[in-house]
This record gives C-alpha cells, structure tokens and sequence, in this order.
C-alpha cells in the first residue's frame, strides 16, 4: 500500500433525512471527495439499509415507538483504506452519537463522533455526555449539530445550550471550530448547510487503492522471482512472525510494482439538467439567507420541490435502465440478484472470555486462541483408572497371577476354622489371601471388605464369633 503526507478532510452535515437526499449526497462525495462524512438527523430504521460506495458506516438510529415516523439518528462514514476501529457508544442520556477511532500510523488514535443534539434536549445536562465521549481517548474531534447558539461561534444570537456549551468548553479546555460564515458550501437541500474541516496534521496516511490496475502475471512472475529460494526453517514462534512480516512486505512490493492507476472514468451521479436546477437553487438559497424576505423563501421552497421531482424521476428511470439491460447470459442477472440476498455486513466486535475485541489485533489475536483452544487435546484422563493402573503397577513382580479358586479356598477354611475353633492357617492366610489383597483393585473388590477378612492372624481365642 502506498503512503503519502495528506490532509484529513471531515465534512458533517445534518441531513434531515438521508434516504431522500443519497443521489445528491453522491454527488457532493464526488466533487469534494471528503475522507469522513459525518451525518446527523438520518431518520433512519433499523430496518433500513443505507451505504455509501468506498466507504463503511456506522450508524445509531433513533428508536421511539411512540413517534409515528423516522427522526433523529446519527452516522460516520470513513473511506475504506483508513485504518481504524469501531467503538461502542457510550450510554448517553442528553445526545445522539456515532464514533469510530481513526488509527493512523505514527499517530496515537483519533477518537472522532458525529454529534446530534436533539432541540428538547436538556440544554445544562447535555454536557456530561460530552464528557463521557472525552473519557474515550486522548485526541477527541466531535462535529456535528449541537443546537447550540452563541454569537461566539457566528450566530445571530445565544440561546441556554450555546452559553452551556461555552463555558463547559471555557472549563475543560476544549477548542470550538466554527466556520466564519454560515455556510461554506449551499449545494445540498437540507436546511443545513454542511460544514468541511481539513486538518494538516504531521502523519502518513494509506492511499487509497481501489483505483489501479494490477497485472497479476507480472505480480506472479515477481513474487516467483522473490521467493525461488528454499522455505525457511521455523522453529519458534518469533521466527514464524518475522517469515510472515517479509512475505506480507512482499505481496505489497510485488502488487506494487505490477499496477499503475486506473483511468477515472466516473460518470456523474446527477443529470446536467438537475446540476442546472442545483445552481439555480444555490443562488436562490444565498438569496435568502442575505435578505429573508418570505418571498424569496417561497421561490427558495419552489425550487427544493423541482428539485425532488427531477431526483424521484431521474432515479426511476436509472433504475429502469438498469432492470432492462440485467441478462442470464452475460452473469449480470444473477450479480443483481446476490447483492440483494447477501447485503454486506460488517465484522462485529468479538465478544472474549475477559474483555471486547474492537480493534483488529485484539480480534485476531481472540481468533488465533480460539483457534488454539479448539486444536488442543481434550482432558479425557479418568481418575479411577489411573488408581487401579497406578496400584497394578505396584504390585510385586514375584507374584502369581489371581485366580479365583484362591478366593474359594480362603473362604472355605475361614469357615470351617470359625465353626470349630481351629486356628486359622497362617501360612495359607499371609500367602493365598495376599494375592486376593494385592488384586483387589483390578477386580473391582472394596477394601473395607477385604480388612474384615485379614484382621486377625492365627488362633482365635474362642466360638463367640
């Protein structure tokens, strides 16, 4: 992967509802090209699917059954050569967020959360969510729509959430960013204008990949030339790492010099004529934010309607073109019909014996134990076989092998030496009953049993018994 010096360009927008504007959102993401597009007030349903292309998302919707329609909702798109990480969103009382931590190398990670603070907020609490998102990391960027005005940050007047907000930040020593005026760009049809922020920060930065050609008989023939050598011998684990880091460096070196960049055919995601209906719209929206007069406003709210019509009609016929030209011959067909079947999910966190694999070290390291745990040997030992092996093992070599009839024998002149008073034999008792007593655990036969039997040697001293 190529690195290079570049800016981080974030750009945050409250939609008010992101479904209806995603042909024009395309539109924007072409022409500014932002690495993250931070939206707030998606009026998305969980059961909704959204995505950008070249990106990945993260989203929090708002969930309220008591209200009859979508509202609120906030959420992060990041270009998907960035490295970074989702994180949980902490439990938050006062305001909507979506956070992830961008991990850019030789660079501590950036914690950066699309922010939506709902107007019947608590405008004094709402702050502690904000301190909440700060205890995250150590370098925090929060944009998004605060509903908070100050003349501080170019607003026509302050309000009890913009004084909160400004001494909250007073207080711990935060910088607030705000354009200088109210708008930087007027091409989008909410009633928010988004805000672009780039940061010349001192890092590399992966360059995005998606558009080279690479010519895999020249990767092979590379790749070949490199590794002609006889495979390594790895006899630790430090020495399997390090064979693993130079054959990765090595795929990136032979992909590397068998591309070059693609040719940037991309085709406009809007109609010259919509373009055109944009631009009149734009002046008329820079109109009216100068005067405020209703009549501008009138022909302002005119114009979003054309614009509607023209999207919903230029969208239909898109995807009526698109239906007409799918075939069964050529594959398109059935590629139409799997990304409807399989939508793209996104790897989850993983869920461990200690903690939550996030980033994705930690979840590969969680895999490799797993992995570990399920190709190790069971536990199959059995206590009580190993007694009977362990006392097998120590019984005399000099012993005769058990046979029952030993056990008769006993028997019979225990028996008759109780009922007529003779001695018991101590010879055959200390040598006959010695191999019933040394296999006893082999034969299942309980020693309790077996002491009863062997407690007294030689005459017994009266018919008591």
């Amino acid at each position: 992967m190529r690195i290079h010096n570049k800016s981080l360009n974030i750009t945050f927008w409250n939609a008010n509802g992101i479904k209806k504007r995603k042909l024009e959102l395309h539109d924007f993401i072409i022409n500014h090209s932002p690495d993250l597009l931070l939206i707030q007030e998606t009026h998305l349903q969980p059961q909704d699917n959204f995505f950008l292309p070249n990106f990945h998302g993260y989203r929090n919707d708002r969930i309220n059954p008591l209200q009859s329609k979508a509202a609120g909702g906030t959420a992060i798109f990041i270009k998907n050569h960035l490295p970074y990480h989702h994180v949980p969103t902490p439990p938050l009382q006062h305001i909507e967020a979506s956070i992830i931590s961008l991990n850019l190398p030789n660079l501590h990670p950036i914690i950066i959360a699309s922010i939506y603070v709902p107007v019947n907020s608590d405008p004094h609490l709402f702050t502690i969510d904000i301190e909440a998102i700060m205890q995250l990391g150590a370098n925090v960027i929060m944009c998004g729509d605060y509903n908070a005005h100050h003349m501080q940050w170019k607003c026509n007047n302050n309000n009890a959430r913009g004084l909160q907000l400004l001494n909250f930040a007073i207080k711990t020593d935060l910088d607030i960013i705000a354009p200088n005026s109210p708008t930087r760009y007027a091409e989008l049809s909410s009633d928010h204008n988004p805000v672009e922020l780039t940061f010349n920060f001192d890092y590399l930065i992966p360059t995005d990949n998606s558009n080279i050609f690479t010519n895999w008989t020249l990767f092979t023939k590379f790749l070949t030339s490199i590794h002609a050598k006889p495979l390594p011998t790895i006899n630790s684990t430090f020495t399997l790492d390090e064979e693993i880091n130079k054959f990765t460096n090595d795929l990136l070196t032979a992909r590397r010099n068998a591309s070059k960049p693609a040719t940037n055919d991309k085709k406009p995601w809007t109609h010259p004529n919509i373009k055109k209906l944009l631009q009149v719209r734009n002046k008329a929206k820079k109109k009216w934010q100068t005067t405020r007069n209703p009549n501008d406003k009138t022909i302002l709210n005119r114009i979003h309607k054309n614009i509607k019509k023209a999207f919903k009609r230029y969208s239909e016929n898109k995807w009526k073109e698109t239906l007409e030209d799918l075939q069964i011959e050529d594959g398109s067909f059935w590629k139409m019909t799997k990304r409807f079947k399989l939508p793209f999910t996104k790897m989850s966190h993983l869920q461990g014996t200690i903690s939550t694999a996030i980033k994705d070290q930690d979840k590969a390291e969680l895999i490799a134990q797993n992995l570990e745990n399920q190709f190790t040997l069971n536990d199959i030992s059995d206590p009580m076989q190993e007694y009977i092996e362990t006392r097998r093992r120590g019984l005399k070599p000099t012993h005769k092998s058990f046979i029952i009839w030993h056990v008769l024998m006993a028997a019979y002149f225990l028996f008759n030496s109780f009922s007529k008073g003779d001695s018991i034999p101590q010879n055959f008792n200390i040598v006959d009953l010695s191999y019933v007593f040394d296999n006893t655990t082999i034969y299942w036969v309980t020693e309790p049993t077996l002491k009863l039997n062997v407690t007294h040697n030689g005459t017994l001293p009266g018919k008591n018994y």
